[in-house]
């Protein structure tokens, strides 16, 4: 169906300058709709309070608080069965913010949400759709009231600054998307399996770039992965796993100190003794000393203890 036959509004009518790259504009519709129509701009709305039927020519899309859609450029749509429908409209130019965006496009949550098939002027498409939890819809009125504020006074920035807090709720919004969710509980499932095979191989020579390739991952994305999950890198958490094990191989045995070393991964006696020493603050001989005097005294303990009186 033609476009020409709806009422269609132009970005550079709602910014106030050439420079700027979002506004918001908050609509109170209370219970008057309003005629179908499109725009040249993309929309990301977000449903303050009450509820409605957003329209568009591919169906009818019940709205309430928390829902947050993408309208973008030439897809006619409106409001109907408005109830104090109060929307948030954040309207920005994606041109001049997709390199602020290189982060987020990264995510499931961004692909499902803000990625598909552009719009043609005369297709018609539905809109992307999010629901946001309490704490995400607390955390966007906050943004919401920032910017209004901004954008009011218009102090020194307040431009930049209003980009910024639309960077911070269009990452709210991806978080939200069931597809982020999926993808971070995958990501935490191929986590733990990597956890898990560093701890049966802690004895073994591991390379990091075989080790992400083994996962279907990147050596920078592994790299991301341990520095986002555990604060700190694989190299660091594979030491620190074979000093763990060593540390219980020399309270529950008998080997040389070299056989330890050996068994943990390290290969030369010496580096296990300095890496020992760092963490635990002594030698591994004089750790397990330590360990054998400590267990002896409870033993003697255990020896002379008195029956409690009853």
């Amino acid at each position: 169906m033609e476009l020409k036959q709806y009422n269609f509004v132009r970005g550079d009518k709602l910014f106030s300058s050439e420079k700027m790259s979002v506004c918001l504009v908050n609509w109170n519709y209370g219970q008057i709709s309003e005629f179908m129509h499109y725009h040249d701009f993309h929309e990301l709305v977000y449903v303050r309070s009450g509820s409605g039927i957003h329209i568009t020519e591919e169906g009818r899309c019940p709205i309430h608080r928390g829902d947050v859609f993408l309208i973008k450029p030439y897809s006619p749509h409106t409001y109907e069965e408005l109830k104090n429908l109060e929307l948030a409209n954040f309207i920005y130019r994606h041109d001049s913010l997709e390199p602020q965006l290189l982060d987020l496009r990264e995510s499931a949550g961004y692909r499902s949400f803000f990625e598909s098939e552009p719009v043609k002027p005369g297709r018609l498409r539905n809109c992307s759709r999010a629901v946001l939890s309490n704490e995400q819809l607390q955390r966007t009125e906050e943004i919401i009231l920032q910017i209004l504020r901004e954008e009011e006074l218009r102090q020194e920035g307040w431009m930049c600054m209003v980009a910024a807090l639309f960077l911070q709720f269009a990452g709210i919004v991806c978080r939200a998307c069931p597809a982020s969710r999926r993808e971070e509980n995958e990501r935490s499932l191929k986590f733990r399996r990597i956890l898990n095979y560093l701890d049966e191989h802690s004895g073994r020579t591991i390379r990091l770039d075989t080790l992400a390739a083994d996962f279907g991952l990147s050596k920078s994305s592994l790299l991301r992965m341990f520095r986002e999950m555990l604060g700190t890198s694989p190299i660091d958490h594979l030491l620190n796993l074979r000093l763990e094990k060593g540390a219980r191989r020399l309270r529950d045995g008998s080997e040389s100190i070299i056989e330890i070393a050996v068994g943990c991964g390290f290969g030369d006696g010496n580096y296990f003794s300095k890496m020992f020493r760092r963490k635990f603050g002594v030698s591994p001989r004089d750790y397990r000393k330590r360990f054998i005097a400590a267990e002896s005294m409870q033993n003697l303990h255990r020896q002379f203890a008195f029956p409690s009186d009853r």
